[in-house]
């Protein structure tokens, strides 16, 4: 296939004419299948360590696509204070009611599987169901 350069005002031409060839190439649907083996698999591993970690009761749902999971925690859970208690303890989600603009969602939260899973994750995740347990006891 014959590729003419032109002249572009919205970034340089050669990174432009690489993606180019590497979306003719198929590499970038390997690529897509890889990543989505991946998420698939850090889902699974997230939602056995939130089964086995998080108060009786917890939902979790998946959003179609994408590498999140959404928490559904019981009533007497505070995503927020659960949010700041976490992060004193470097663990990072988002809690539900950021998803709202009438701050409804207060006992969900949002975890990301997007990262490599490896034990520092799978031990977070097992942290913030012991800090859910623990407000949910209080």
């Amino acid at each position: 296939m014959e590729r003419k350069l032109a002249f572009s005002l919205c970034g340089p031409v050669l990174p432009q004419v690489a993606l180019a060839d590497f979306l003719e190439s198929g590499a970038y649907e390997t690529h897509l299948r890889a990543i989505r083996r991946l998420f698939e698999a850090n889902l699974a591993r997230m939602t056995r360590a939130i089964e086995t970690s998080f108060p009786a009761g917890t939902k979790v749902s998946r959003p179609a696509g994408g590498f999140a999971l959404w928490l559904e925690l019981p009533r007497r859970v505070d995503s927020r204070t659960l949010f700041d208690e976490a992060l004193e303890q470097g663990i990072c989600f988002a809690p539900g009611d950021v998803f709202s603009a009438s701050r409804r969602f207060r006992n969900c939260l949002r975890l990301s599987a997007g990262h490599a899973w490896n034990d520092r994750i799978e031990g977070g995740v097992r942290q913030l169901g012991q800090l859910a347990q623990i407000q949910l006891a209080r």
